[in-house]
């Protein structure tokens, strides 16, 4: 009896063992494969073994990887400011730092980084950080930091535009003593974009348009933002011009006039073909369209444009619409819009560009996230930083 006993016990171990190997064996399973499928979504992502960022290059976290994001694989550029310290730089689909530069003057930070018209090297635009002083360069370099030129920007600010003739083009400050404010002890300074050849490192001084000159309205009081300036000291601003953009179909310049809420169409030579919304609007607005509010852009093609909305002056969050405009019929209708996620007011900066799947990937800049909404509205990935994020854009083939 006890030896048939501890046969039913050694019995009772061996199945008690072959319980637990079976239990290991399906953890080790379980393990397997979420690391597999950990492993197969970073390739999906395209994120692998990024290099070692700067300590005080603060990390992005991905909050939102979804289906239907055309983050996957793909790379956004932008620009990034961290107390006295200025960066351009380029994240991956998870977050990651995969490139950077730093600004080329410690006085200065950088404006705007542009993928050139050659998909294989950058724009870097810089300035001075206080606007007391005129250090405004723009660099072409390759991804691995040589330098191919250098160009001298005059009094340059806010964005910059490479055209295809060779040329540079950007938006510029103008001064002019102040006629026509009784009681405003200040001058004005209002906007002009300036042009010059790649490379030239010259003081020329070659303007193609001044909305002091050739915008043909009277000067007024547009908004409490207009003076006095804490960005150009010393001055009220009538404009606040922030976003010039080239588009080659139309070899046409367009310039976005903040404190206008005005859109203006150039052509190459700087003549006016249209303004958008603003005293001088040329459009018949459609439906209950609504233009934007001290916005920003960086998105235009033949037929409509997407745009950072800020939204300032009005109870509204902050959003991004895009608009139909028809040039025949001389009409603007708004076809698609997303608020800020949190209902917040996103006061100064924010950028918009549309992705080729008909996407929108969105910098809401001083929340520090950068966000990816389908056409309905969802939003199918997110990265999210604690500082402001300045203008993006999206790169499928990054050359770095």
């Amino acid at each position: 009896m006890r030896r048939k006993g501890r046969r039913n016990s050694a019995s009772s171990e061996s199945a008690d063992q072959l319980v637990h190997r079976e239990v290991d064996s399906l953890i080790l399973l379980a393990l397997t494969l979420l690391v597999g499928c950990t492993a197969a979504k970073e390739k999906k992502l395209g994120c692998e073994d990024p290099p070692q960022a700067p300590e005080d290059l603060p990390p992005f976290e991905l909050t939102v990887s979804k289906s239907g994001s055309q983050m996957m694989g793909n790379h956004v550029l932008l620009n990034q400011n961290n107390g006295p310290l200025s960066w351009a730089t380029t994240i991956d689909a998870c977050g990651n730092h995969v490139w950077w530069e730093p600004v080329d003057n410690p006085d200065n930070r950088i404006y705007r980084a542009k993928l050139a018209l050659d998909g294989d090297s950058l724009l870097i635009a810089e300035k001075d950080r206080d606007g007391l002083v005129d250090t405004a360069w723009a660099r072409r370099i390759t991804p691995e930091g040589k330098e191919l030129s250098r160009t001298r920007t005059i009094e340059a600010h806010h964005d910059l535009v490479e055209i295809d003739d060779g040329s540079l083009a950007w938006i510029s400050h103008q001064y002019a003593d102040n006629i026509w404010f009784v009681g405003l002890e200040e001058d004005i300074v209002s906007d002009v974009i300036r042009t010059a050849e790649e490379g030239d490192e010259t003081e020329s001084d070659e303007r193609i348009f001044s909305l002091f000159d050739d915008s043909d309205v009277e000067t007024w009081w547009v908004c409490e933002h207009m003076g006095p300036s804490q960005r150009v000291p010393g001055f009220a601003e009538w404009s606040h011009s922030n976003s010039l953009m080239w588009e080659p179909k139309d070899e046409a310049l367009y310039l976005l006039i903040r404190y206008w809420d005005s859109v203006v169409k150039l052509d190459r030579k700087g003549q006016v073909d249209w303004y958008l919304g603003g005293p001088l609007n040329d459009f018949e607005i459609i439906a209950d369209t609504v233009l934007p509010s001290h916005g920003h852009m960086s998105e235009v093609w033949p037929g409509g444009m997407l745009v950072f909305d800020n939204r300032n002056h009005t109870p509204l969050a902050s959003r991004v619409v895009e608009y139909a405009i028809d040039e025949e019929a001389m009409t603007v209708e708004e076809v698609w819009s997303a608020e800020e996620p949190d209902g917040q007011l996103v006061n100064f900066l924010g950028d918009a560009r549309r992705l080729p799947n008909g996407n929108a990937l969105v910098s809401w800049s001083t929340s520090g996230r950068i966000t990816e909404y389908d056409r309905k509205g969802k939003i199918v990935w997110e990265a999210r930083n604690e500082n402001t994020i300045g203008r993006i854009q999206w790169i499928s083939d990054w050359p770095g």
